[in-house]
């Protein structure tokens, strides 16, 4: 499994990932995308210097996404698999070398995934990828996870 610098000729599959019932149903917009508002979205992230758009893949085989909207010294991080490729472990590889990706080559401090509290399965891999719930004074809907830069030689 490696990942990737998301291109142009990604756009599909990952509308595709996108509008895949369960992945709506763990999105906070469950919406529908029409293909169009999809490719001037995908084309924005392509562009904006604040975002890293990836794309997981499996012996050349495009199975996922993983994408990091930079704040400052942190980013917000989301993960998006093909559905016949959930449950195999690839999510928590992907968020381990996105980690990677994010505390050793772009130098950030902190990782924060907001996920909906229902969510069980995706709540459980970003713990198992060293996410830890962020205290909160009022409960919700959503649950919101960090995962801090390591110390010195230590791996998320």
């Amino acid at each position: 499994m490696r990942l990737r610098p998301a291109d142009a000729g990604d756009c599909e599959a990952l509308w595709r990932w996108r509008n895949d019932p369960e992945t709506r149903r763990a999105s906070f917009d469950e919406r529908e995308v029409p293909l169009d508002v999809h490719a001037r979205w995908f084309e924005g992230v392509l562009g904006d210097a604040d975002r890293r758009l990836y794309v997981i893949e499996v012996e050349a085989a495009a199975v996922g996404m993983v994408r990091l909207d930079l704040q400052g010294r942190a980013a917000v991080v989301s993960i998006n698999l093909a559905p016949e490729w959930r449950g195999k472990g690839l999510g928590l590889e992907a968020l381990r070398r996105l980690g990677r990706e994010a505390f050793d080559v772009l130098g950030l401090e902190r990782l924060i995934a907001r996920v909906k509290g229902q969510n069980l399965a995706s709540l459980a891999t970003f713990e198992r990828a060293g996410y830890r719930p962020r205290p909160s004074g009022a409960a919700g809907p959503t649950v919101e996870l960090v995962c801090e830069r390591p110390a010195a030689g230590a791996r998320p």
